[in-house]
């Protein structure tokens, strides 16, 4: 018989926690492929511009990801360590996704205030999805095989939901607009992030530990293969 056996979680809450990474990356594709076409050739803002605010965003992401993972580490919500976090983005992440294509009719100025803020804002929600998505598949089981499969499968979903906008992206923008392509892709998303709220659930208490910001960059910087990926 096989290792399956072992497995606590049934095939169908697997089946909605993988929904949520094809939710989530439907999101950031579309985002991190058309964003930038979006505003320079539909809202006029210079590239040079675009390019400066994708930069400052990167940036800040350098502190913004380990500080938000410290941030889950320490923090405990009514309703558990990461499950809070996953159904509160799972509604955010969509809305401020489509907002980035809905970039007001205004001046230029206002109109670079409005994505830089909006875009940067977009990171960190994206940040806050990522981190508790893949923590709690470790407290939805103590079966170190099925957590494997777990986490390799919500890979196979993530590149599910790159594929299918990537195929519904320019029909769709040809007939109902950036905008209304963004509304469309956005809610679609919406509905398969949340198809986890009510099933997947945290079984285990999260091991807890002293996480700081300097031990983080501390066990960066002293991986020298972790180094040499990021290079």
């Amino acid at each position: 018989m096989g290792k399956r056996e072992n497995y606590e979680t049934g095939s169908g809450v697997r089946a909605v926690y993988y929904s949520y990474f094809l939710g989530q990356n439907m999101l950031y594709f579309i985002v991190n492929q058309y964003a930038m076409l979006y505003f320079t050739d539909y809202v006029g803002i210079a590239a040079k511009v675009v390019g400066t605010i994708f930069l400052a965003a990167r940036i800040w992401d350098a502190v913004d990801d380990p500080m938000f993972g410290a941030i889950v580490d320490k923090v405990n919500l009514k309703g558990g360590k990461y499950k809070p976090w996953m159904n509160f983005v799972s509604v955010f992440l969509p809305i401020v996704s489509f907002l980035l294509f809905c970039i007001p009719n205004i001046s230029m100025g206002g109109k670079i205030a409005f994505a830089a803020v909006i875009y940067v804002l977009w990171g960190m929600t994206y940040t806050v999805s990522d981190v508790p998505g893949f923590a709690i598949a470790t407290v939805m089981t103590r079966n170190i095989n099925e957590r494997n499969e777990m986490l390799a499968t919500s890979r196979l979903f993530a590149v599910l939901g790159l594929m299918l906008v990537s195929v519904t992206i320019i029909p769709l923008s040809t007939r109902f607009g950036w905008t209304g392509a963004a509304l469309i892709i956005a809610m679609t998303a919406m509905i398969f992030m949340n198809l986890q709220r009510k099933k997947v659930a945290e079984k285990y208490k999260a091991k807890e530990e002293n996480v700081t910001l300097k031990k983080i960059l501390s066990c960066l910087f002293h991986n020298k293969y972790l180094l040499i990926y990021y290079a």
